[in-house]
């Protein structure tokens, strides 16, 4: 390529990588269709005489009455021989097949076994009536969304020690004597929608209609599968007292998933998959109905920086096109161009608050940490509470900072090893230089040890990705959001050195140390930085999408195979398309054959990508401006990727609510801050652009060093001050979560008004003494 300016190059280069990027993408869109073209065929074998949808299963008088089936499945082993039975793990004598049954349906919910076609596993199909999921929704308190028009009949009514109330919308007309309404009263929400409570099944019966229904149940399919999850959970009297999580660890049970919805799913698919939806106009209500609130607020995230990654591709391709005009990576735009994303960074955190404190209020799940449940997973020793003297598990803290201390011990081992293996790279890069490595007349060596960094980057994400989730294990954690977000913390130290230390050595140090041989080419780091990280943008992002996918479709089909020849041995040769169906709205059989999805663990994976990208497009964007221009690609094809393997690869995940993205959200603001010192490092010490200063060497030095100061200050104080003049709840929303709470205290708690009259009548007057004392003058007992 000789003769070619390196950014002209770098942008064919850039640009062909997207067109082969959107072919493969476009194939898997294709084969996407395709699946859903043959799933509506068979749907439309499946309608009623009045044109409803018909369940995945038989219509019995169950699905006729509260319009849902089986909603959950415990898939179970079969022992045929004598010698298979000699090898029962040791908790299957004691959980065999008829007592998980019968502690199933001791609890109030229905169960039917299933033989496989292969007759080698059983599957235990459960569902529970819905008057037997509010039992349970009442004695967990879950919380359910309110009915806008009665709560506002309620509150219009008042109640006992309480006087009714007018909001507006309401078409009573005000008292007079009424104070005025806020001027930008109709910027707020409507005064009785998303409003939520704690379910019981006392008010339910006491004010009909309360609570929402959706649409003929007050309950949604995660709800339904929530609850049933916690009845199979549930130790105490009525519950099912099945510890199915320890059961499947210790394959007494092969495993247990929530059954996929086919008449859900489909508009799921439909809202996700379609190409050309805008990131903006994806459902995310609808995603949170059928998947939850963790799924959904991670689609939230990932359409949201999309979005804002729109305007900063647009800024960086500008600015790109400046740098090849001018055939310079220190072109004039580019450090306006790092001045706006230091502020578009601040901006896109501070409205990402805004986005997630309002989703959360309109799901019900604002205070949902202050109320969350301990894990299950969690050890200690029961004693009293010295709060309320109730049982509760204790653990040593002694006990735990240990383990938090080794675990760190051996994190900073790692984050030494990734150090030598980078140091051991450009060792390779100062091997190649001296001696060329010529392929057809083009010398690789250059590209070698870029390459090498990239897979070293994947190699050692694997290795402590597993390393880290044991040692947090080892902490004991007692919730599950302290669980995650000192595991995030952990993985993000070691990946953040691990993605980051080699460019970080090309921009300040590799020019400075080292013979001449072993530094930039051309004296010109920019250039080199530039190339690495445009190399390792692109080898995760094909890296990042084979393992998405095409690693699952892989293991899809190799157990599709296993499961039709299974069957084809025990002659049910008509079955054997259906069981190896990998359609995710199948039947149970073809779900089982799907890939498992750990909400935590998958999701934890798909965040700690996108973090780790977005510090790509934010710390080195000064040296390579069309970093944003990709993380916008990736990420329109991450949302399909993450759509196409929720809802064609992996069995349905387990519901969880979630508040926020957690410790995701500190990481983004301490991305931003280091954002500005790296991109002022660059411009300052890195590129061309303070060559003309005046003196020698050092004073030259000295002024690179102040100028630094003063713009990296400029810019930190800039941020902040944006990040306070921006609240991160919106004013709308925090008066909804008022109101909600207020409503609640009225119309479910019913209590009274403050009765400012009553409390003056109730006072008496005192003696009043005018008489004037001396200081040791006592006065008079018999004056009253």
């Amino acid at each position: 390529m000789a003769g070619v300016p390196q950014p002209i190059f770098d942008f064919i280069f850039t640009v062909a990588c997207t067109l082969i990027l959107f072919f493969l993408f476009s194939r898997l869109i294709k084969r996407a269709k395709e699946m859903e073209r043959q799933r509506r065929k068979q749907q439309r074998k499946l309608k009623d005489d009045v044109g409803q949808t018909k369940s995945q299963f038989e219509i019995d008088a169950f699905f006729k009455q509260y319009s849902y089936s089986w909603d959950y499945a415990i898939v179970l082993p079969v022992y045929e021989a004598e010698n298979e039975k000699e090898k029962l793990p040791k908790r299957a004598a004691v959980y065999s097949h008829q007592r998980i049954a019968e502690n199933i349906s001791n609890a109030g919910l229905e169960c039917r076994f299933v033989l496989s076609d292969a007759n080698d596993k059983v599957f235990l199909y459960i569902r529970a009536t819905e008057q037997r999921l509010l039992m349970e929704m009442d004695r967990t308190d879950m919380k359910a969304e309110l009915d806008p028009d009665r709560l506002r009949e309620l509150m219009r009514e008042g109640g006992h020690g309480w006087q009714g109330l007018t909001y507006p919308g309401d078409p009573i007309a005000k008292g007079p004597g009424e104070l005025p309404e806020r001027g930008d009263v109709d910027s707020l929400y409507p005064a009785f929608d998303y409003i939520y409570a704690e379910f019981n099944l006392e008010y339910n019966d006491k004010h009909a209609g309360l609570y929402k229904t959706h649409p003929s149940s007050i309950l949604k399919s995660p709800d339904r599968i929530k609850l049933i999850l916690s009845i199979l959970r549930d130790q105490g009297p009525g519950g099912a007292k099945l510890p199915i999580d320890r059961l499947t660890h210790e394959k007494v049970i092969m495993t247990h998933f929530a059954i996929h919805v086919t008449r859900e799913l489909r508009d799921v698919r439909d809202c996700i998959m379609n190409l050309f939806t805008m990131p903006w106009e994806i459902d995310h209500h609808m995603i949170r109905d059928y998947f939850a609130e963790k799924i959904a607020l991670y689609f939230v995230f990932v359409s949201h920086y999309t979005t804002w990654l729109f305007l900063a591709a647009l800024m960086g391709t500008i600015t790109w096109i400046d740098v090849v005009a001018e055939d310079t990576y220190s072109a004039s735009l580019v450090p306006f161009f790092a001045i706006f994303m230091a502020l578009w960074a601040t901006f896109f955190s501070e409205f990402w608050k805004r986005k997630e404190a309002t989703y959360a209020m309109q799901w019900g799940t604002h205070d949902f940490e202050s109320i969350e449940q301990e894990r299950i997973e969690f050890e200690g020793v029961n004693v009293l509470s010295p709060v309320d003297r109730e049982p509760r598990k204790y653990y040593p803290p002694l006990k735990s900072h240990l383990s938090r201390a080794y675990a760190y011990t051996v994190i900073s081992g790692l984050i030494t090893v990734v150090i030598i293996v980078v140091a051991a790279i450009f060792v390779l890069k100062f091997f190649t230089v001296e001696n060329p490595v010529y392929v057809g007349g083009l010398n690789i060596g250059p590209f070698i040890p870029t390459v090498a960094n990239a897979i070293q980057i994947q190699i050692m994400d694997m290795i402590y990705g597993a390393i880290a989730v044991k040692l947090t294990d080892g902490e004991n954690h007692r919730t599950q959001t302290q669980y995650e977000d000192n595991l995030i913390c952990k993985s993000f130290l070691f990946q953040c050195v691990n993605s980051y230390a080699a460019l970080v050595y090309i921009a300040f140090v590799k020019d400075h140390f080292g013979p001449d041989s072993a530094r930039c080419l051309n004296r010109d780091c920019l250039a080199e930085l530039s190339t690495a990280l445009g190399t390792i943008l692109i080898v995760r992002l094909l890296v990042g999408n084979i393992q998405e996918i095409g690693v699952p479709m892989l293991l899809n089909w190799w157990r599709a195979r296993a499961a039709r020849k299974e069957a084809a041995k025990h002659g049910n040769e008509q079955k054997k398309k259906t069981t190896a169906d990998g359609d995710a709205s199948g039947t149970v059989a073809s779900q089982f054959n799907l890939q498992p999805y750990d909400v935590f663990e998958d999701q934890f994976d798909d965040y700690l990508e996108l973090i780790i990208q977005y510090g790509y497009a934010t710390l080195f964007v000064a040296a390579f401006p069309l970093a944003p221009v990709m993380s916008f690609v990736n990420n329109w094809i991450e949302i399909r990727v993450d759509g196409f393997k929720l809802c064609y690869l992996s069995r349905r995940p387990e519901p969880r609510a979630a508040q926020d993205i957690g410790t995701w959200q500190m990481i983004l603001d301490v991305l931003g801050t280091v954002a500005v010192i790296v991109n002022v490092g660059i411009i300052c010490f890195t590129g061309d652009f303070l060559d003309g200063l005046p003196g020698n060497q050092s004073e030259q030095l000295a002024g690179r060093f102040l100028i630094f100061l003063a713009f990296e200050h400029v810019l930190l104080v800039l941020k902040f001050l944006l990040s306070v003049f921006v609240p991160d709840v919106p004013e709308a929303t925090e008066i909804q979560i008022e109101r909600a709470q207020f409503y609640t205290e009225k119309v479910i708690l019913n209590r009274e008004d403050d009765d400012d009259a009553t409390l003056a009548n109730s006072v008496k007057p005192t003696v009043l003494d005018m008489v004037v004392y001396r200081e040791q003058e006592a006065p008079d007992e018999n004056l009253a």
